[in-house]
């Protein structure tokens, strides 16, 4: 839910303040909206959906609603971040130096060839 993760308190209120705190209010009214008596009602409606069609003059027997195992029980990243950014840090650095030592090397090698 935040999509602006700024270093002060004064810096993230304001960003959010310019789109309008549209996430906050989206997740409250989907919170308002399930915690309600509606939720019963648009549970029935799916699942009368998920209800396959009779292919004889039998009613179709109802199938209920399961979960299934999905990613959502994982835990990185939350929100876009790390759970450890140091070692993100570290490998991004990691990363960069081997790419610039390669990049030397090949300038090297070129000019080594040239001369």
């Amino acid at each position: 839910m935040t999509p602006f993760v700024l270093l002060t308190l004064s810096a993230s209120l304001t960003a959010w303040a310019r789109v309008y705190f549209y996430a906050v209010v989206a997740v409250g009214a989907s919170l308002a909206l399930f915690a309600s008596p509606a939720k019963q009602h648009l549970r029935r409606r799916l699942e009368l959906r998920a209800t396959p069609p009779p292919t004889t003059g039998k009613p179709a027997a109802r199938v209920p609603l399961s979960r299934t195992p999905s990613t959502d029980s994982t835990r990185e990243p939350f929100f876009g971040l790390s759970e450890d950014p140091e070692r993100e840090v570290g490998d991004m650095v990691r990363e960069i130096r081997t790419e610039v030592g390669r990049r030397r090397a090949a300038a090297a090698a070129a000019a080594g060839k040239a001369g």
